[in-house]
């Protein structure tokens, strides 16, 4: 059962951990050597009586050296390939798995754009493209990441492959919208009465944020206007019952980008939109221009959610329009990159709106457990470790202690630095730590090896005896370090009462059991180690 202490991604866990279609993490290297694509273009159909999908997936290739061999696409076992055309000729191929082996000629050459089409059709994986009805109306969606492009049409399912941008074209039927990624180009009516929907994204984008969502949806527009004076258009789509609960939720998204702006920098896809999209399931994604937001935490009543929670969802998948979607992770080991800057982001959206009391409470709904693991998820390891409180918690705990760690100028430089420097590319661990460390003027690779690499935290016992009394009163003071495993080198700050007065002191700690010397007025009556709570401890 999922509850309330579950937060804010509970309910996302569960089931990404129920349909991780990888055994590990490492099943499909993301170099297929030397390859890039360049946009991919997608025209797909449903019909939500058979809940089947038809269509052609055609990826624009290119190689850096000539000479190419094969290419495996990733396809659901579900889905068959018809036939596989390159550059507008046959291409003999072969099935293995959910791998489709494309033979290709010895010596294509290098630097040349090609098009691989792939026409289809099948039963998509269920946990990746959902079929519902509202009423009598079909409502279909799909459900992204990680390893989920592939559950509904063929392509290179990795990050890593991010294109300069996509087509998507869907035919919706009668009644319904269909809603992608980028700008709606436009809308054509078909003579059985289903409409074709051209959408259009224009930045990079990988496989798993693009999406599609089909339903009887209402549109509710807005605008935003940046403080560069940039317009962004806002879109929400909405099933009709909902439409009045959904642009009380939706009152907070100009504030929310606003705040982001400030923080990471201009919106990623200010020449596009911000949409937010009703989706049947039960849950929430990030799909890029057009985050999904399931039915059940618009209405605020499922178990898992309240009205105050369902702002936290809205400014995390915001928030991964520019960490995933625009910094998009090489590997899937460095998911965290995702996951924990979105979770933090919320944090500092609480921040701006409340306070630091706002903002330290946030994090410590964030404390959820013992954490086993590192937050870098190794390549040999299942796909099932890819997001859990870990990657989620834990990450955004490492941002707070990172925070306290550079202090507050020199980490949201880094911050802001590192979400322009990298827009629209790919990042890994590596690249946020050398942006951290130009920031601070010193290495942090103490700091990454303990709290990205490694694992568990420290557990404190603290013990103190007053050691002179004379003009100034000094304690010796001893913080033990009592948990397992290895030992964490942290600055802790160090509170202190004597006879009323108070202050505080930043002490290091290196060692299982530090001693110092705390001078004081009086006699020292209490020391609270870490009283603001910046270290994940026990």
């Amino acid at each position: 059962m999922i509850t309330r202490r579950a937060g804010i991604v509970g309910l996302l866990l569960f089931i990404c951990l129920l349909t991780c279609l990888r055994a590990a993490i490492g099943a499909q290297t993301a170099a297929q050597q030397g390859l890039r694509v360049e946009h991919y273009g997608l025209q797909v159909s449903f019909d939500p009586v058979a809940q089947t999908v038809s269509g052609v997936s055609a990826l624009t290739l290119s190689w850096q050296s000539a000479g190419a061999g094969r290419i495996s696409l990733d396809m659901a076992d579900s889905l068959s390939a018809h036939s596989v055309e390159l550059d507008g000729k046959p291409a003999a191929y072969v099935r293995r798995g959910a791998k489709l082996l494309v033979t290709l000629p010895p010596a294509l050459p290098a630097g040349r754009e090609h098009v691989l089409r792939v026409s289809y059709g099948g039963s998509p994986n269920p946990h990746y493209l959902h079929f519902h009805t509202l009423g009598s109306e079909p409502a279909i969606a799909s459900y992204g990441l990680p390893f989920s492009a592939m559950g509904w049409w063929p392509t290179l399912d990795e990050p890593a492959f991010k294109a300069a941008g996509a087509d998507v074209i869907i035919t919706a039927p009668k009644g319904t919208t269909a809603v992608s990624n980028g700008t709606l180009i436009g809308t054509e009516p078909l003579s059985d009465g289903r409409r074709r929907f051209h959408w259009r994204e224009r930045s990079p984008i990988y496989p798993d944020v693009i999406s599609v969502a089909i339903g009887p949806y209402d549109i509710i527009d807005a605008r935003y206007r940046s403080e560069s004076g940039r317009r962004i258009p806002l879109h929400y789509y909405v099933y009709p019952a909902d439409k009045a609960r959904a642009e009380a939720e939706f009152a907070a998204v100009p504030d929310m980008l606003r705040s982001f702006e400030s923080l990471f920098g201009p919106y990623p896809f200010a020449r596009e939109k911000y949409g937010i999209v009703e989706v049947p399931y039960p849950s929430f994604r990030e799909h890029q221009t057009a985050p999904s937001l399931g039915r059940d935490l618009i209405l605020g009543n499922a178990e898992a959610w309240d009205l105050h929670e369902v702002g936290n969802v809205i400014a995390h998948d915001m928030a991964h329009q520019w960490f995933g979607n625009s910094l998009t992770p090489r590997r899937w080991s460095d998911v965290w990159l995702n996951e924990a800057f979105a979770n933090y982001a919320v944090a500092l959206w609480h921040e701006r709106q409340g306070g630091e009391v706002a903002y330290r409470r946030f994090m410590h709904t964030l404390d959820t457990g013992p954490f086993p693991g590192s937050v870098y998820i190794a390549p040999d390891h299942p796909a099932g470790e890819l997001l859990t409180y870990v990657t989620f918690n834990k990450g955004a705990w490492v941002l707070h202690m990172l925070r306290h760690v550079m202090g507050d100028r020199r980490f949201f430089a880094a911050l802001h630095e590192y979400a322009q420097a990298n827009a629209g590319g790919l990042v890994d661990t590596g690249t946020w730590r050398a942006v951290c460390e130009h920031a601070y003027g010193q290495s942090l690779g103490w700091f990454f090896a303990e709290w990205v690499y490694g694992e568990g935290r420290p557990a404190l016992r603290t013990s103190w005896s007053a050691i002179s009394r004379s003009d100034v009163f000094q304690s010796q003071v001893i913080i033990g370090q009592t948990q397992g495993g290895q030992v964490f080198t942290m600055p802790v700050d160090v509170g202190w009462t004597a006879a009323g007065r108070s202050g505080r002191q930043t002490v290091w700690l290196r060692q299982r059991r530090q001693e110092f010397t705390l001078t004081t007025p009086a006699p020292l009556s209490s020391v609270v180690v870490d009283p603001d709570h910046w270290l994940l401890r026990n």
